[in-house]
């Protein structure tokens, strides 16, 4: 249902009232001309009568395409009220109003609407003979006690992610190892942007420049730590044009609970049609039994979205 209120009221009382007006015009051979137009005390010259006529013209024409836009939501019922202001016909003004441009498209007139002239066989309106019956009423006011109602209780949405809110406190908290996750985030965006032009200096100067990265021993670190990506199998297998998608990022909501992360890489096996979860370190290789979870946890939100997971791997880039 929509419901379009006060659709009796004017819709160009401000643009006909404003007593400067200015537009610029273009003839047929692309010359430009100004039109100035204003208000000499009562006076109004006919540039600013012609200014208001442009200006009201574009406001209805906008205010059409609005109206259209507000009619047509509706699916199974359109409500267009008015206050209607008594005048000696009984009927309110309708002029330059929602309601008018309506009566127009109905080819009906405001008496016709209230059954003071014969109506269109086409239309089946039930209203009253005139807007005496409209009399105001007083309506009593009632009050009765209801049960109050149960308090409504909100559960908690539980949020997984690959990264524990823990380690990013200790993060704050350490220096060194604020700059470590630094340096890994910048690696990864490095190998996501130009991973087969990692011999390119240029493109790594343009990068810490965009990044306002400026520490010099951070900036020789990331490029090192970059470059050994060249050495692994993920990078002959993206030379050879592997299908794959670096950061791919989630959000899935898993038995009610909320996951999100994003994966560093997932390339396409070829000879399983599947895909392997990659997911890299800037740092030595370890063994480390987060790290298995993590790459679980990767795993279990591919799967639920429907990916076929061949295989996980950590790419060791230290």
């Amino acid at each position: 249902m929509v419901i379009m209120a006060d659709s009796a009221k004017r819709l160009t009382s401000q643009v006909s009232s404003e007593s400067i007006k200015f537009n610029k015009f273009k003839d047929s051979e692309d010359n430009i001309y100004n039109l100035l137009g204003f208000k000499v005390e009562e006076y109004e010259p006919l540039s600013l009568r012609l200014l208001k006529e442009i200006d009201k013209r574009k406001h209805m024409a906008e205010k059409k395409r609005l109206y259209y836009v507000a009619l047509t939501r509706s699916e199974n019922h359109l409500v267009i009220s008015a206050n209607l202001k008594a005048t000696k016909s009984g009927i309110g003004s309708i002029s330059d109003s929602y309601l008018e441009m309506t009566l127009d498209a109905l080819n009906l007139t405001t008496k016709q609407l209230f059954n003071m002239e014969k109506l269109p066989a086409k239309y089946d309106f039930i209203s009253k003979a005139d807007l005496t019956a409209y009399s105001e009423e007083k309506i009593p006011k009632v009050f009765s006690v209801v049960e109050p109602l149960a308090p409504i209780e909100f559960k908690k949405q539980e949020t997984k992610s690959a990264t524990s809110q823990h380690a990013k406190e200790i993060y704050k908290k350490d220096e060194a190892l604020e700059n470590s996750a630094l340096r890994g985030t910048l690696v990864h965006k490095s190998l996501e942007l130009f991973w087969n032009d990692l011999d390119n200096d240029s493109r790594f100067e343009q990068f810490f420049m965009k990044e306002d990265m400026r520490d010099k021993v951070l900036q020789n670190e990331i490029k090192t730590l970059s470059r050994h990506f060249k050495k692994t199998n993920i990078f002959r297998q993206l030379q050879a044009g592997a299908d794959h998608v670096f950061e791919f990022g989630f959000e899935e909501m898993i038995d009610g609970e909320m996951h999100r992360g994003s994966v560093d890489l997932l390339i396409k096996d070829a000879k399983s049609d599947g895909w392997v979860i990659v997911d890299f370190k800037s740092g030595q290789e370890r063994d480390a039994p987060e790290y298995d979870k993590q790459l679980k946890f990767y795993q279990d939100v591919m799967e639920h979205k429907g990916l076929v997971v061949t295989d996980t791997q950590l790419c060791w880039l230290g």
